[in-house]
């Protein structure tokens, strides 16, 4: 890219506008799914924190809920998270720009247990504080009402897709057994409304996948570093603790339950309680990652989307299953998968 082009970008632009010119500009990636897309770039050069930021492109919802949890939550308590450092409009677009810190350090890995226990003790400390707060206006609430219309919208377009002429007979099978087994879902959903009923609603990811996270290493000390907020609201924490099989590990942090029930600082939790939460979880990240997926289904992609829809069945079987059995059989169900 030359000065010229550089000077031009409308990422460099926008940080300009804040603070100075950066020396360097590249896109990190562009994500795009059911109503959302957003462009982010890496800013480096001389005088940026830590030589380089990153800028986020979003549409006005996506960026207005993110802006509200680095401004209005996790400004306000006493947790190590993701520095912010302003935001502008786009005026071409009417896109807002996030400006965050560069989430430099090691991926975060589902399978070492080193990273799962820093997630628990990091999620179990944003729950505690976060409870007593008010909820932002601009935050959506996550609770189990909420998950409900998620199944209801997954629901819905998978049978508006049974006709699809992409379709073969052994993929409508697929969908058609997921539909038998959402409808169990639904049957059992005051089950579900009951394990949440048990928590105070507190600031909730939603999205806590391996790759919106880092562990980071500083002064002899290891620490977890979520990042991309625009799934995030205000509810029960059933999804930030969902405990994905092997299978889907790689699309779920699955931090450890007893490092969340016994972290310093916060009342120890009963056991029983958190384990079915994070079952809970499971069905809730589920929907959500399907709701997010069901827009591939009219297309010709649809042979990947029914491969993961059944996976993402056996995940809802499972969870299914561990919240009918009794309580003293749950905890040992759950610390397999785990």
């Amino acid at each position: 890219m030359t000065t010229a082009e550089l000077s031009d970008h409308p990422a460099v632009r926008a940080w300009r506008r804040l603070y100075g010119r950066p020396q360097r500009v590249e896109r990190v990636k562009r994500r795009s799914g059911k109503r959302k897309k957003s462009y982010v770039y890496r800013l480096t050069g001389e005088g940026l924190p830590n030589g380089s930021v990153i800028g986020k492109l979003s549409r006005p919802p996506d960026a207005e809920v993110e802006r509200a949890v680095y401004e209005d939550v996790l400004d306000r308590i006493a947790l190590r998270a993701i520095e912010y450092y302003g935001s502008c409009e786009d005026g071409e677009t009417g896109h807002i720009w996030l400006f965050i810190e560069d989430a430099q350090g090691s991926k975060f890995a589902p399978l070492d247990q080193g990273h799962r226990v820093l997630a628990g003790r990091w999620l179990r400390t944003l729950h505690r504080l976060t409870a007593g707060l008010h909820q932002p206006a601009v935050l959506p609430h996550r609770s189990a009402d909420y998950y409900l219309e998620l199944l209801g919208s997954v629901k819905g377009a998978i049978e508006t897709n049974l006709a699809s002429p992409h379709l073969t007979d052994e993929y409508r099978a697929v969908l058609h057994r997921f539909l038998r087994q959402l409808d169990h879902l639904l049957a059992h959903w005051d089950r579900i409304v009951a394990v949440c009923n048990q928590f105070s609603p507190t600031l909730v990811h939603c999205d806590l996948g391996a790759k919106n996270a880092r562990v980071r290493e500083a002064d002899g000390d290891r620490f977890f570093l979520p990042f991309d907020w625009e799934s995030a609201g205000w509810g029960v924490p059933a999804a930030d603790l969902a405990q994905l099989s092997a299978r889907t590990s790689g699309s779920s942090v699955s931090p450890d339950l007893e490092a969340y029930r016994n972290c310093a600082g916060g009342s120890s939790s009963n056991r029983g309680a958190v384990l079915e939460l994070a079952t809970v979880g499971v069905i809730f990240r589920v929907l959500h990652m399907l709701d997010w997926l069901s827009w591939t289904l009219p297309t010709g992609k649809i042979g990947k989307a029914v491969g993961a829809i059944r996976g993402y069945n056996l995940e809802l079987t499972q969870a299914v299953r561990q919240l009918e059995l009794p309580a003293r059989s749950l905890g040992a169900t759950v610390r397999r998968v785990s």
